[in-house]
C-alpha cells in the first residue's frame, strides 16, 4: 500500500529517516508490520518474480548485473 499520509508531517518524517532537505516526499511505500520483537528472515520471492519496469511484466535488467556494475561501487 502506498500511502501519501505521512506527508502531513513531512518535516517530521524527515528528520527521523535523514531524508536530505532538497530532497521532495511523494509517497511512503510501508514495508513491515511488525509484532512483538522477535524478527527473522521472512520467505520471500525473487524480486524479478515481483518487480517490473515501466511496464507490468518487463523484467528488470539487473538480473545479472553485480551491484558495482550498477552503481560504480566496488563491494569487494
Amino acid at each position: 500500500m502506498i500511502t501519501t499520509l505521512h506527508l502531513h508531517h513531512a518535516a517530521s518524517v524527515a528528520a527521523l529517516l535523514g531524508i536530505p532537505d532538497d530532497a521532495v516526499q511523494i509517497t511512503m511505500l510501508p514495508v513491515a508490520y511488525t509484532v512483538g520483537t522477535d524478527f527473522k528472515v521472512a520467505a520471500r520471492r525473487p524480486v524479478d518474480a515481483v518487480s517490473y519496469l515501466d511496464r507490468w511484466g518487463t523484467p528488470l535488467p539487473y538480473r545479472d548485473k553485480p551491484v558495482d556494475r550498477l552503481t560504480g561501487e566496488d563491494h569487494g
